[in-house]
């Protein structure tokens, strides 16, 4: 039992030793006994609870150079206990410039001893407040703007650091001063950019090497020995050189520091580099830093992850990390595997720039004018088509309703989807919105509601793992449709042979792929645009179709050609280096217009064009429920698909067709399942004309 006392004494005593050596090797902190100390966190609540009166015991000088907290008392003469507010009970908090300063301490004992027993040192001073991030006043700001409230100066780097010796305002924008024998603030050269650099190479000198000979350099060594003690003046036409406050923002104000550095970094080339940064923004790396989260730092490239921070060379320099000798090297870095032709990839591609980029430039003009000759055409379809029928239905009001009401109250359904089509449009429906959400803040990046968007479906990097499944599910639709279009051409071979040698006949397979029961137009949709045209404009009847109307089969070989495009196109972009293997880099540039106009194309033409065709129109109003439930009213199709009908008469398989009407939870989820996608159509609709109308 000794020994353990022992023991026990022995670590005691150690525990003791160390935290002793501990507080000298620190410094320690003026404290003076019967005094209570309080924490930064209380001391601002006191301040925001109007629940305590602040006491500065610094000197006016330093009030002027570093500011104080607002409404403070100052301890100015001796009979600065006058000031102090009359009711004893008043919690004091008086404060210094920093733990070394005894000067709080001395004033909160006379405050005591004068009665004030709720007095508290606020022991990290001013200067820890400040590097806090918290508000201080300053009565003369020269060349510090005008502003008061000096929130906007948090040191957003320096405060973070934990461990080490972390600077304070004098260390970055002081001077040496003699006579107190430490750095001071003047406020003629406080805000100096030479003065300010020079601080910074004091404690960052090992960045000097690599920053000597980079084109920012601005003689590093002169710098450093202090002989350049002037910015040098550009020559005329060009731009003078930044310095370390140009790139590195210190005072990040209101994030103060929590921004991420990749998206910060990126926004202080920026400002220098405006036309190489836009195309930086447009391109899949800037896009998801321009709507990173803040306080986080997603896993891509930013200006200096390609180009080098301090080491920044002419990329025809052989230092250059994106000289041909390093480009793989330099890739390689997050593309593993990257190889000769991947890195001919053009990271700033400009494709309005004909003369350097001529095959990106036509690539986007022929998108371009597939984009616009489709809402051309389907946009004066679709206004002409309401027209009409808005004239219509004035005409003829009794007529129009009677018409409405036979087709709602219709108990018979003529069998138009099967079960296995209805769910396949589901499944592309529910694909289309997930793509469109997740793809949508990478292609209108810049509109105000992007960064929205993005954050709602978890960050830039997890709306791209989201698009990806998304894919993949649009994929696996795509191989049950041609799996079943296959399996149909095989199960009705017999339909295409020939009646007298047995044989597969050529001429009837052609004709059945062009056939009334095909999804591929022929001639007889070229006489219905045609006729439904001479009827919007009031010259002729209204035309009746077959099984499909040709608009249904626009709709049809635009999603097979859209699938298609965003296949192959959406490979080469999650699969670059492998892509490269057969393909030049560039090829992802090409990819990449592709895959961004036909998600335009299909977005915008989905959310106005089909959705008009198939429910907003007045006739269908508000949604046409024949492909969630597979029936269409009998009534209805004898008006509008007589050819169909009485095809199916004349073929004997119309009665085998027609079903009873039901209704009930079925109809009340087929329902609730279209108005939903309906609705977040027409919202991801609005989104995209308030982006594009901010392009124009």
């Amino acid at each position: 039992m000794k020994k353990i006392r022992i023991i026990f004494y022995l670590l005691i005593a150690m525990c003791l030793s160390v935290t002793t050596y501990a507080e000298a090797e620190m410094g320690g902190y003026a404290h003076i006994e019967g005094i209570n100390q309080i924490g930064l966190a209380d001391a601002e609540n006191q301040l925001k609870g109007e629940k305590a009166t602040f006491v500065d015991v610094n000197f006016q000088e330093m009030r002027e150079s570093i500011g104080y907290i607002n409404g403070a008392v100052f301890v100015i003469d001796k009979n600065w206990l006058q000031t102090l507010p009359k009711d004893k009970n008043t919690t004091l908090i008086f404060y210094g410039l920093n733990r070394l300063s005894y000067e709080p301490g001395e004033a909160a004992s006379q405050a005591v001893q004068a009665g004030y027993k709720n007095s508290y040192v606020m022991i990290d001073g001013v200067e820890g407040w400040i590097t806090s991030g918290r508000p201080v006043v300053k009565e003369r700001i020269q060349n510090w703007h005008t502003a008061q409230n000096l929130v906007e100066f948090t040191d957003g780097i320096h405060k973070d650091i934990v461990f080490g010796e972390v600077p304070a305002c004098r260390n970055c924008h002081g001077t040496y001063n003699k006579e107190i024998d430490r750095s001071s603030i003047k406020l003629d050269n406080a805000a100096d950019k030479m003065q300010i650099n020079r601080n910074c190479v004091k404690c960052h000198d090992d960045l000097g090497s690599a920053f000597e000979g980079s084109v920012h350099d601005v003689n590093y060594k002169a710098l450093l020995d202090g002989t350049l003690l002037y910015y040098n003046t550009p020559e005329p036409g060009k731009k003078a050189q930044p310095l370390c406050v140009d790139c590195h923002k210190t005072h990040t104000g209101t994030l103060k520091g929590v921004e991420s550095p990749k998206k910060v970094s990126s926004e202080s080339c920026m400002q220098c580099h405006k036309g190489k940064g836009s195309l930086y923004e447009a391109s899949f790396h800037g896009k998801m830093n321009v709507l990173n989260t803040v306080g986080q730092t997603p896993t891509i490239a930013s200006c200096a992850d390609c180009h080098g921070g301090h080491n920044i060379f002419k990329s025809d320099d052989f230092r250059s990390a994106l000289s041909l000798s390093n480009r793989i090297e330099t890739c390689g870095k997050c593309h593993e595997g990257s190889t000769k032709s991947f890195v001919t990839y053009i990271a700033h591609a400009d494709h309005k720039d004909r003369e350097n980029h001529p095959v990106l430039y036509w690539v986007n003009i022929g998108m371009l004018t597939l984009v616009i000759t489709v809402f051309i055409f389907f946009g004066i379809h679709t206004i002409l088509w309401a027209v009409r029928l808005f004239l219509v239905k004035r005409a003829n009001p009794e007529a129009w309703k009677i018409a409405m009401a036979a087709v709602k109250n219709d108990k018979k359904g003529l069998k138009r989807f099967s079960l296995l089509h209805r769910i396949q449009h589901l499944g592309l429906a529910i694909s289309f919105m997930g793509l469109s959400l997740s793809g949508m803040p990478q292609k209108f990046y810049d509109a105000p509601w992007a960064h929205a968007v993005a954050d709602f479906i978890g960050g830039p990097i997890n709306s791209t793992v989201i698009h990806h499944w998304f894919a993949l599910l649009l994929g696996l639709l795509f191989a049950t449709h041609v799996i079943d279009v296959v399996t149909n051409l095989w199960t009705k071979r017999d339909a295409i042979r020939d009646k007298e040698t047995g044989r597969l006949s050529g001429k009837l397979f052609i004709k059945a792929v062009f056939g009334p029961d095909s999804l591929i137009p022929n001639a007889q949709d070229f006489r219905d645009i045609k006729a439904n045209f001479k009827w919007f404009l009031g010259k002729g009847p209204r035309p009746v179709f077959d099984r499909w109307a040709y608009w249904e089969k626009f709709d049809y070989l635009a999603e097979i050609w859209g699938t298609f495009v965003f296949g192959i196109t959406g490979l080469i972009l999650l699969f670059p280096v492998q892509s490269a293997a057969i393909l030049p880099g560039s090829a992802v540039n090409v990819a990449i217009i592709f895959h961004t106009y036909e998600g335009l194309l299909a977005m915008a033409f989905i959310f106005s064009i089909h959705f008009f065709n198939s429910h907003f129109r007045l006739d269908k109003f508000p949604m046409d429920m024949v492909i969630f439930l597979g029936n269409v009213p009998v009534e209805e199709a004898h008006h509008e698909r007589a050819k169909w009908v009485e095809r199916l008469k004349v073929e004997g398989r119309l009665n085998d067709m027609v079903e009873d009407e039901k209704s009930g939870l079925r109809t009340f989820i087929a329902k609730f399942i279209g108005f939903t996608l309906m609705a977040l159509g027409l919202v991801l609709l609005v989104l995209i004309l308030a982006a594009l109308i901010l392009m124009i």
